[in-house]
């Protein structure tokens, strides 16, 4: 299991269907998950994953983000790769092509028409720098 706090663990990276709320500052919208019975697993400068009732939840910082309130959801499958074949065929909206990334997964995002963000994202290895 990850200990790395820029990765998180096995677990949190696996959780399907997180919703990820992006969010201007942290402080004010952490004071008020930790009140209502969130708990932190994780903290980074631009990202806390929270646990409670029996869920998880993403808050990300984007400065940006102050006057739109924006979040995705992300879905974890075993192949990002094929999933995002079956989008290009779709002709789907796409707005962050398949990457590998720091945290310990592949992803890739779309917009649905109504302007929502589904995260497809895929576990994958990294190692500690």
């Amino acid at each position: 299991m990850s200990t790395d706090p820029e990765i998180g663990s096995d677990a949190e990276r696996g959780a399907q269907g997180v919703v990820e709320l992006i969010v201007p500052e942290f402080a004010e919208t952490l004071a008020f998950y930790a009140a209502i019975g969130f708990e932190v697993e994780r903290l980074t400068a631009d990202f806390v994953a929270l646990q409670g009732y029996g869920c998880r939840l993403f808050l990300a910082r984007d400065r940006a983000a102050q006057r739109v309130h924006g979040c995705n959801l992300r879905i974890v499958v075993d192949d990002v790769d094929a999933v995002y074949a079956q989008m290009m065929k779709a002709d789907a909206s796409i707005l962050r092509e398949p990457s590998d990334r720091g945290y310990g997964l592949r992803d890739f995002s779309v917009i649905d028409p109504n302007g929502f963000v589904l995260r497809f994202a895929q576990v994958i290895n990294v190692t500690a720098s």
